[in-house]
């Protein structure tokens, strides 16, 4: 038995007196909380006969149930010390095995990434929108990443025997995307086509070939639908469309529509067009635009006329870079020189909407469901492998009694049982390999959900989103957050703001304002 709340190893308290065989025997054993060690304490009177001490032993060991890391030596031990008359304390008899850790699966890069790309830098930080710097391209038949499979740790068992299962490894799988095949069993990510290498998922590589027009997107070059990389020398024309991953250009002019899956950057201006992007948006300025972004927005002189929804931060970046007559929406914040109004009104929301919030709650409720599958699936294998190895042993019986000359008028019968049996064992395994590679898949969903959970909630990190004008904020903007909203009642120069909560201490109830202050330090 457990010796329960001994903290002191010096005198503890027996769990179990032994006084049979042979009067004059008092051992007892104390098992650590976490079952990982047993010791031995207690006594033996002189004369005692060395037989019953090593029975007295024995039958305790049996009688706590102890079944793994028993120490033969520290037995012999025990022994010799109980026959000496040297009373016994704390000396380990049994240790548990700790479980090996396994090692995580990784992906190793190969090859230069888009974001990989080196930026020119001005003074102050600012961002050369003239110089991007070369795209790095990959060749047909180069290897573009190698996964390094995952190695599951080793369990390990108490002393009462148990199994204890090491922590969960992180699994990782490549997928196919566009311009690259998988090789070597899926290892290997090679490309098809010669272009530019992207990561849209951790798991996920592409190939994307690139376009460049040489001029101007106009009536000479036309609409543009192209899966990959365009870059543009001039301009994008007005009323012109442009589809791709990404897309680079001088301007973009009124009337135009815009969609890429990952960045645009525009060494100039947008001017009255309707702007989607997955991933950053950059530009010198923009003008009477709408536009929807699922990264950051960079603007160094100003934003003015248009209607932003922004999963990053929105920054105007130049010493007098303004946001005038707008409705911005930004999950980690915005900074501006001046926010203005004229002939209008500007608003600024910051922090979480209620899209990206249904957006976290779904994600969330997603994960429960497939915890909720991956334990009753559990449970079904855990009684599948139960009944597999209950038919295998009927079987094995049925065939030894097939091999007994005895049963030899019985052969029918057992060949008819046999062959009863041996589709119900099959289908047994088909279950049970079906149901393991099922929960496999559940726990690699599971891994993804919850790094895709972290990366969202990493977005709007608890009072950390915030509102920066380091020059004038003027009278009427209005400032947004999820749960409050505050209206600015005069001009404001030098401005921090940002959503904070406070708990009422009598009824518990949390309240929501907006606190406005002076320019924060680094903003």
């Amino acid at each position: 038995m457990v010796a329960e709340n001994s903290s002191d190893t010096q005198n503890p308290t027996p769990a179990k007196a032994i006084a049979e065989p042979g009067a004059g025997i008092h051992l007892w054993v104390e098992i650590s909380p976490d079952l990982m060690e047993a010791k031995l304490f207690g006594n033996a009177e002189a004369g005692v006969d060395r037989k019953h001490i090593q029975l007295a032993i024995t039958n305790l060991v049996r009688e706590e149930g102890l079944r793994h890391g028993l120490s033969a030596q520290n037995v012999r031990e025990a022994v010799e010390l109980l026959c000496s008359g040297t009373e016994i304390k704390d000396l380990t008899i049994a240790s548990g095995t700790r479980p090996q850790p396994g090692v995580d699966a990784t992906i190793e890069v190969l090859v230069p990434l888009s974001d990989m790309r080196q930026k020119a830098q001005l003074e102050e930080a600012k961002v050369d929108f003239r110089d991007r710097g070369a795209i790095p391209t990959v060749e047909k038949g180069m290897p573009i990443a190698v996964l390094h499979p995952a190695q599951p740790g080793q369990p390990g068992r108490n002393v009462m025997g148990e199994m204890i299962k090491p922590a969960e490894v992180r699994t990782l799988r490549l997928r196919k995307g566009k311009g690259v095949n998988l090789e070597e069993d899926g290892r290997v990510v090679v490309a098809t086509a010669r272009g530019m290498a992207v990561r849209p998922e951790v798991d996920k590589f592409e190939v994307q070939e690139i376009l460049e027009v040489r001029g101007d997107v106009n009536f000479d070059v036309g609409h543009i639908d192209f899966p990959g990389v365009v870059k543009v020398a001039g301009t994008v024309m007005p009323d012109f469309r442009v589809k791709a991953f990404s897309l680079e250009c001088e301007s973009i002019e009124n009337g135009c529509y815009i969609e890429v899956q990952g960045d645009l950057k525009v060494r100039s201006g947008i001017l009255g067009s309707e702007i989607k992007a997955g991933g950053k948006i950059s530009a010198l300025f923009i003008s009477q635009c709408k536009i929807t972004c699922g990264s950051d927005l960079t603007v160094q002189n100003e934003l003015v006329g248009c209607q932003v929804e922004c999963n990053g931060k929105v920054a105007i970046t130049g010493g007098e870079g303004r946001i005038v007559t707008c409705r911005v929406s930004a999950l980690r914040g915005v900074s501006a020189a001046s926010v203005l109004s004229s002939g209008g009104t500007t608003v600024i929301n910051i922090g979480m909407r209620p899209d990206f919030e249904q957006k976290i709650f779904s994600t969330k409720r997603a994960i429960v469901t497939f915890q909720s599958e991956a334990q009753q699936l559990e449970e079904f294998i855990k009684a599948q492998d139960e009944e597999l190895k209950a038919t295998e042993e009927e079987l094995r019986s049925l065939i030894t009694n097939l091999e007994n000359p005895e049963q030899k008028d019985n052969r029918d019968n057992l060949l008819a049982q046999v062959q009863m049996i041996k589709p119900l064992r099959q289908t047994l395994k088909d279950g049970l390999g079906e149901g393991r590679n099922r929960l496999e898949e559940i726990r690699y969903q599971i891994q993804r959900l919850k790094e895709r959970m972290a990366e969202m909630e990493a977005l709007v990190p608890a009072g950390n989103i915030w509102l920066d004008v380091r020059t004038l904020a003027e009278a009427g903007t209005e400032i947004h957050c999820l749960h409050s909203a505050v209206t600015l009642e005069q001009n404001s120069r030098g401005l921090s703001a940002r959503e904070v909560s406070a708990k009422d201490k009598e009824t518990g109830a949390t309240t929501y304002s907006i606190k406005l202050g002076p320019l924060r330090a680094g903003a």
